[in-house]
């Protein structure tokens, strides 16, 4: 794993998970199949952009078991990854979920941006969102555990003690 230790500003940074052999596109990948292991009750969207010099990540949180948006008639909304525990558009459920899926993301990001003198360096940017401008946000029940105990006896079977 390659990690970015030579930065030209003095607030770059480099995510623990961050490799310079891994795509945008498998970054992605591992995106969603930790997302997905992290949070099962929730769908994300994760998509990747490809433009002129740069790439992004948008992940949006699709459905969950929570309301996520405390205006109720509102159905999406982008979130800035930083200060999301000051944001007063989310819920007190969205923001705990929000602020790990900022993690996870930039885990696999790296920034050495300096924006006052015109400089900007990151592997990839990054959005985050709830819902989608043409896909609303949705409450959705949770999944209900399945046990992977079989039991001993067939169902209706009496059973005997000893």
């Amino acid at each position: 794993m390659a990690k970015k230790t030579n930065f030209y500003t003095d607030s770059g940074w480099a995510g623990e998970k961050y490799d310079d052999a891994l795509t945008i596109k498998e970054i992605a990948k591992l995106v969603r199949a930790e997302l997905r292991a992290r949070f099962p009750d929730c769908k994300f969207s994760v998509k990747t952009e490809y433009f002129s010099m740069g790439s992004a990540i948008h992940v949006s949180l699709m459905a969950a078991p929570f309301r996520a948006l405390a205006d109720e008639a509102k159905t999406h909304t982008q979130v800035s990854n930083h200060g999301i525990n000051e944001d007063a558009r989310l819920t007190t459920d969205a923001k705990t979920v929000m602020v790990k899926v900022g993690k996870i993301v930039n885990g696999y990001n790296y920034d050495d941006s300096d924006s006052m003198v015109d400089y900007f360096d990151t592997n990839f940017y990054f959005h985050l969102n709830i819902g989608k401008w043409d896909r609303p946000f949705e409450i959705k029940a949770a999944k209900k555990k399945v046990s992977k105990i079989t039991p001993v006896h067939k169902p209706g079977e009496r059973r005997l003690r000893s």
